[in-house]
């Protein structure tokens, strides 16, 4: 008699986006991810990787007003990746730096579908 596999906990997700940690990141860039602002939808899997050579810190909020408790890396050696599900976020736009490089800047916009 085969066994039942449970069905996954939570909504199934929609959309996958990967953000690169560009290379030479750990210094004063303008460009520090491949992609930093980006939109999406609900349930959708944010994936960043660290393609740079040093350790990163990913945390939601802002440099000036600090981590903000939504999201955070801990910290993320080279090659390695970090993922956020946009189930467990508010609608509406999530900024996020590294904390050890406060040059790297971007965004996350969630919008309902």
């Amino acid at each position: 008699m085969p066994v039942p596999v449970p069905e996954p906990a939570g909504p199934a997700v929609l959309d996958y986006t990967t953000i690169s940690i560009l290379e030479g990141s750990d210094l004063p860039c303008e460009t520090c991810f491949d992609d930093a602002s980006i939109v999406v939808g609900r349930n959708s899997l944010i994936t960043w990787s660290d393609d740079d050579d040093t350790m990163h810190s990913l945390a939601s909020g802002t440099v000036e007003g600090g981590p903000d408790g939504v999201f955070e890396s801990g910290l993320l050696h080279p090659g390695h990746l970090f993922h956020v599900n946009t189930g467990g976020l508010d609608a509406g736009i999530h900024d996020y730096h590294c904390v050890l490089h406060p040059w790297m800047t971007g965004s996350i916009e969630v919008r309902e579908q």
